[in-house]
């Protein structure tokens, strides 16, 4: 049989802080894997329409504005891989995986907040480059947006 459960002890205020913090960062890293996968998805969409419309246009017009566009498109999307590619580290899960039960218990029973403030400091550093590759996806898939709609404008026209 299992022993009884030692009751753990109330966390103080600044390990109670520490906490919500970690999972502020954790829930922040959901939203931005979402937002990637749907940018993803819209360059999909969008490169698709622009082969399928581009042919349209002159000849010239057609290969700078498609180059142009797919250059873009591609450099955003792998911006937005770097951003969904698991970064594996020495924190969270990872740590857990490569150690026995026995060495987990003994870890959570002398946890310190040491432990917590380095989780902070990764997973706040994480969701901070993967913010920053975000923003510069999305200033070249606005970029490559426009150029696609010129390219479509053309080739309505011509």
């Amino acid at each position: 049989m299992n022993a009884p459960a030692t009751p753990m002890a109330a966390p103080t205020p600044v390990e109670a802080e520490l906490a919500a913090e970690v999972a502020a960062v954790r829930g922040e890293q959901a939203r931005l894997d979402a937002k990637c996968g749907t940018l993803t998805a819209v360059v999909a969409a969008v490169t698709a329409i622009l082969t399928s419309q581009i042919a349209r246009a002159p000849s010239p017009v057609r290969v700078v504005l498609a180059l142009a566009g797919l250059a873009l498109a591609a450099s955003a999307v792998v911006l937005l891989a770097g951003v969904l590619r698991p970064r594996l580290g020495v924190g969270g899960f990872v740590r857990y995986a490569v150690m026995t039960p026995e060495a987990i218990a003994q870890r959570f029973a002398t946890r310190a907040p040491e432990v917590a403030v380095a989780d902070l400091q990764f997973l706040s550093y994480l969701v901070l480059v993967k913010q920053q590759r975000l923003k510069v996806a999305i200033d070249l898939l606005t970029v490559g947006l426009v150029l696609i709609g010129l390219a479509l404008g053309v080739a309505v026209i011509a």
